[in-house]
């Protein structure tokens, strides 16, 4: 997956999120979902799929250290709402913390699976 162009509009030209989200793609992919970049202007907003069910996230780069991403069910979040600061206003969803983009993807697909019941 080439990721240069997907990436415009977060954090332009930073090496740290075309590694980051890389990263965190082939660890969310790894795990059996396809993702698909559907957005973001200051976040990767991905669309995360397993069979019929799918959870929207939002991964953010945190104010002064570390990551964390939002993660909610698509059928709970308007297509008005599919923007990165839209999407922490959605009162559904899981939240997720972590120092680098490994863990983080691992700890966002366990709440993933847990959102779908996989």
């Amino acid at each position: 997956m080439s990721v240069g162009a997907d990436i415009k509009g977060f954090v332009e030209g930073s090496r740290w999120a075309t590694v980051m989200f890389e990263k965190f793609i082939e660890r969310v992919e790894e795990k059996g979902f396809d993702v698909r970049r559907v957005g973001g202007d200051g976040c990767l907003l991905l669309l995360v799929k397993r069979g019929e069910k799918a959870v929207l996230v939002g991964v953010y780069k945190g104010e002064y250290r570390g990551l964390y991403a939002k993660i909610s069910l698509l059928e709970h979040v308007p297509a008005t709402y599919w923007s990165c600061d839209n999407l922490v206003y959605v009162p559904h969803g899981l939240y997720t913390f972590a120092d680098d983009e490994v863990r983080l993807a691992d700890q966002a697909v366990e709440k993933i699976a847990k959102l779908i019941r996989v």
